[in-house]
């Protein structure tokens, strides 16, 4: 098993921790859902800057927090998933309030092998995730950088300056529970 995935799992297992992972948009902040104290840490690193995105191994990671799941979510998850798109459900009770104050929550199965291999790893198979970008500044596109604007306030950081991110941008769509979709942002996904 590789040593950098057993250092994110064991960070992760401890109440308050957080750590920093490639994301679509630069290195993010994540933390298990199990655990409020590492939300909370998130939330103040971060500033509260913005809700925060699940990120799931499958879709069934994602069924605890999301009322339900439409058909015309699923398709979507299922013809473009893992991968860039960006979905946004309503939210479930069981979501922790510190994900997100908003009726919809954003879920993403990612398309960077080594976060599937983490998610594999954590119990449930999800993880929430805020952009690393303190209010007002871009998430760090490198792992040095996350080091350098965060230090101690991160316990790990999963990657390495050799990861390239990509520069454009998910796509993101809202399927309300009728299962009607509305396109928030354009992005690497081209929706038919």
């Amino acid at each position: 098993m590789d040593f950098d995935l057993l250092n994110a799992v064991s960070n992760l297992e401890t109440p308050d921790g957080v750590i920093a992972l490639p994301g679509p948009d630069g290195y993010a902040l994540a933390a298990r859902l199990d655990r409020p104290q590492a939300l909370n840490r998130i939330v103040r690193i971060t500033g509260g800057k913005d809700s925060m995105l699940l990120l799931g191994r499958d879709i069934n990671a994602f069924t605890p927090y999301v009322d339900t799941i439409p058909v015309r979510a699923f398709d979507l998850m299922s013809r473009h998933w893992p991968g860039p798109l960006i979905l946004l459900l309503e939210k479930s009770q069981n979501l922790p309030e510190s994900v997100t104050s908003q009726p919809q929550v954003s879920l993403l199965q990612p398309d960077f092998p080594i976060l599937l291999d983490l998610l594999s790893l954590i119990p449930g198979g999800a993880l929430a995730a805020a952009c690393s970008g303190r209010k007002g500044e871009n998430a760090p596109r490198k792992a040095i950088d996350v080091l350098n604007t965060f230090g101690d306030d991160v316990d790990f950081v999963l990657g390495d300056d050799e990861m390239v991110l990509e520069s454009a941008a998910p796509t993101v769509v809202s399927v309300n529970p009728d299962g009607d979709a509305h396109l928030l942002r354009s992005g690497r996904v081209v929706l038919d």
